[in-house]
């Protein structure tokens, strides 16, 4: 894994400060609880130090499958009585959480790790997936969580309370890694639970600009439609603009949707100006 990417990825969304409150806000509108062990805002939060469930892993990850959409979790969808007295339904609970092409960009990078990275064993599924192997220090516990465009699922193996190194007797691995027994179940599982669907292919990468700067601040300006592609505004005001950046749903109050409402405003206001001068200039 290139992990070294994403922790210069992490410093930056800190814009400077000691805190990776970005990192933790996502995984929460993610699906993740808010009182997952160990899910704080320390700057090494990304490379995976919380002690999450593996369902709230699934969830999550089925959130990105879902183009943004989380889903409230549940284990059982229909009751029925034999005589009719109780006929339950699930309600599912939906909400939006990210922006479609924020996921889809996602997606598209978390597709390289099944294509030709460390979950490659996932290949075989015979569809388009995509994922991330864990692997712990010490090799205490390894994780694959992938989705299709239909289906999310993690696998997560440890041994008691996930503090002992994993070993596996006679199997002819050195080690057991994210990329070994957890993509090989991941895969059988989704084989079978996959079996007759229909092939879907991913949404085609956005290409989302960053966010922090004037390129990220264009770029979720663009996301959120408030931006023309041609960089010309599509609002009535700075304000508006800003205002528009509520794209970034959950973290509104955030150090990071702070920033980058300023830096948005700062560019609107740019690019009113030179719009009005080119006009005065004609």
């Amino acid at each position: 894994s290139v992990n070294t990417v994403f922790a210069q990825l992490n410093i930056k969304l800190a814009d400077g400060g000691t805190s990776a409150t970005g990192v933790r806000d996502a995984a929460i509108l993610a699906g993740m609880p808010k009182n997952t062990v160990g899910l704080g805002i320390n700057m090494n939060n990304i490379l995976g130090t919380a002690s999450p469930h593996v369902i709230d892993m699934a969830n999550a990850y089925a959130t990105i499958a879902a183009q943004g959409q989380k889903a409230t979790p549940y284990l059982i969808s229909k009751v029925t009585s034999a005589d009719r007295s109780i006929d339950y339904k699930v309600k599912k609970q939906l909400s939006p959480a990210f922006d479609q092409k924020v996921t889809a960009d996602v997606t598209d990078a978390m597709t390289h790790v099944v294509t030709e990275g460390t979950g490659s064993g996932a290949r075989s599924l015979g569809r388009p997936a995509a994922g991330k192997t864990g692997t712990t220090t010490e090799n205490k516990a390894v994780w694959f969580d992938g989705f299709t465009p239909q289906l999310a699922a993690a696998v997560g193996i440890y041994q008691d309370d996930g503090t002992k190194t994993i070993k596996v007797k006679n199997r002819g691995l050195g080690e057991v890694t994210g990329g070994t027994y957890p993509v090989q179940i991941w895969t059988a599982f989704m084989k079978g639970a996959l079996q007759g669907q229909r092939v879907i292919d991913f949404p085609p990468r956005a290409g989302v600009e960053r966010l922090l700067g004037g390129g990220l601040a264009r770029g979720a300006a663009r996301a959120a439609g408030v931006l023309h592609e041609d960089g010309r505004g599509n609002a009535d005001g700075c304000d508006g603009v800003a205002i528009g950046l509520a794209h970034l749903r959950g973290v509104e109050n955030s150090h990071q949707a702070e920033v980058a409402r300023s830096v948005l405003q700062r560019r609107c206001c740019e690019e009113r100006m030179a719009a009005t001068e080119n006009v005065n200039g004609r």
